[in-house]
């Protein structure tokens, strides 16, 4: 049997009474002994454990007015992921979508929990957009890394919000306003669109994809020689009292997006390591790529840098979320308003809206391709992860989100979409070269670890994008058995020995394992 292995109260980092309220709730409809302890170690586990620090600005009743602040690290990696917090606490959302639960004082400690999570992010972004990760304000963690990043971040102080690394991820960015967009719709409000930060931060986001579209030989009039001589990494000029100078002067309110966006800057990245997926090829630069309507992405969801520069599943993710948070933005301004605040939202909802418009076209201009089909000699059109512009492309799938499989629950394609089905069934073989079969499971993995190990994430999404009942029991059931008597989801774990996993403490997949099983409580309740 799997162990309770919930810390004790008293050892929590935060703890919510509405939470405990649905965690309850849920478990008494479940069947399953083990399935049952297992959800009611993991999907609090986020709030748990991984709430670094918070301050939910109590002292303002006003929604609008309030601006809290949440810290949210990985697990057993002291940083704030972008795209890790958001799904570590999309999960809760789920609690605040009951009307009648609003008024209490639980719902309230709960929607300014993830309220400041979100502005927390927003400050992030604002302070460096090609950042991945982030040290909170009051952490006392030094990051080890020398990396040379283009456009440098900040000088790193502490005491400060700081950089842990900066891959410029474009899933990164668009978690920001996908975690918008799903708190606005859960909870009926909408307080962040009066937060100055936020809009500016939405505005920045626009902005690098924006410029995240040009092709190479766009960028390469303007690169200098060497790139990295004229403004170098924080990391190389942290404890220089005057190049930090120069940098906090570059950084002020009025600049960042200029400095950030202006024709010069062009992202690149070069790490001194070992491992090739961690640093980028042609001085930082990575692999050329022609404007075609996609935004590029340095680096994948997990990690690792990218073949080609455009990532279809972080451009189907994007476009999306593109759409969506400007719908909401639509619906709160008036064609006969005179207010600059609606003005400027009513600009920034247009473009947003031309943007998602625009992605989602070229993701299936670009993005579908034929290839052999299973069967025989014959074609069939799939989604490529990866494209250049060019026509090359990438036939593979990793088990981080966004992914390919996971396209019908970014709400990018319907389940039955005959695209998205051949998709499926590739991404599922051994056509997909990071898709791994042993005696212990079965699923998809990538380069971040390696051959031979499946992610627990992959399984997960798998059974949310299955209307198949026998094909998700397979995979609940191999979820049980594949936490090595921990309790607990791991990062990955090696397709024939459960016992060898990495990342003993990863909150985000613990939390989609949480909303695995909601889903399933709200759709086939007969399977738990």
């Amino acid at each position: 049997m799997l162990p309770d292995a919930r810390p004790r109260l008293k050892h929590r980092r935060f703890t919510s009474p509405l939470i405990e309220k649905h965690l309850a709730d849920a478990a008494l409809r479940m069947r399953d002994p083990e399935l049952r302890t297992l959800f009611r170690n993991c999907w609090p586990n986020t709030l748990d454990t991984t709430i670094f620090d918070y301050d939910l600005d109590l002292k303002i009743t006003d929604h609008k007015l309030c601006r809290p602040r949440t810290w949210v690290i990985t697990g057993d990696i002291p940083a704030c992921w972008l795209r890790d917090s958001s799904n570590q606490v999309i999960p809760y959302l789920s609690a605040l979508s009951t009307p009648k639960d609003r008024s209490s004082p639980h719902w309230f400690a709960l929607y300014r929990l993830i309220l400041g999570t979100l502005y927390a992010q927003a400050k992030c972004i604002l302070h460096h957009p090609y950042s991945n990760a982030f040290i909170p304000p009051s952490s006392t963690v030094i990051p080890g890394n020398t990396d040379k990043v283009h456009p440098s971040p900040p000088s790193n102080r502490l005491g400060e919000l700081r950089v842990w690394e900066s891959k410029y991820e474009l899933d990164s960015l668009i978690s920001f306003l996908d975690l918008s967009v799903k708190l606005a719709e859960s909870s009926g409000r909408t307080d962040f669109l009066h937060c100055r930060e936020w809009r500016d931060a939405v505005d920045l986001v626009v902005n690098v994809c924006r410029l995240q579209q040009r092709g190479t030989s766009e960028e390469s009039a303007h690169l200098p020689t060497p790139w990295w001589g004229s403004e170098k990494n924080s990391h190389k000029t942290e404890g220089d009292p005057k190049a930090g100078k120069e940098q906090e002067e570059k950084c002020t309110p009025s600049g960042q997006h200029r400095r950030y966006t202006k024709p010069s800057s062009i992202y690149r990245y070069q790490r001194d390591t070992n491992t090739a997926s961690e640093t980028r090829s042609l001085g930082g630069l990575g692999e050329p790529a022609r404007r075609c309507g996609l935004i590029k992405s340095a680096f994948r969801p997990s990690d690792d840098a990218t073949v080609f520069q455009f990532s279809i599943p972080s451009n189907a993710f994007a476009s999306v979320s593109f759409l969506r948070l400007s719908d909401i933005l639509a619906s709160h301004t008036s064609t006969t308003t005179t207010s600059k605040e609606e003005e400027s939202l009513a600009l920034t909802s247009t473009s947003l809206r031309k943007l998602g418009d625009e992605v989602q076209e070229a993701v299936w201009q670009h993005g579908v391709v034929e290839v052999p089909s299973a069967a025989g000699p014959s074609k069939e059109r799939v989604f490529a992860y990866e494209v250049d512009g060019f026509g090359s492309f990438a036939i593979a799938d990793d088990a981080n989100l966004p992914s390919l499989l996971s396209l019908p629950w970014l709400g990018f394609v319907e389940y039955t979409d005959p695209v998205y089905s051949a998709t499926r069934k590739l991404v599922l073989s051994h056509r997909n070269k990071w898709f791994f079969t042993g005696k212990i499971g079965n699923g998809v993995g990538g380069m971040h670890i390696g051959s031979g190990f499946v992610w627990p994430m992959s399984i997960i999404v798998r059974a949310l994008t299955s209307d198949d009942d026998e094909e998700i029991l397979d995979c609940i059931e191999q979820l049980k058995r594949t936490t090595a008597g921990t309790g607990f989801m791991h990062e990955s774990f090696h397709v024939d020995d459960s016992n060898n996993f990495t990342r003993s403490h990863f909150s985000w997949v613990n939390g989609l394992f949480g909303e695995l099983c909601h889903h399933l409580l709200n759709t086939r309740p007969y399977l738990l």
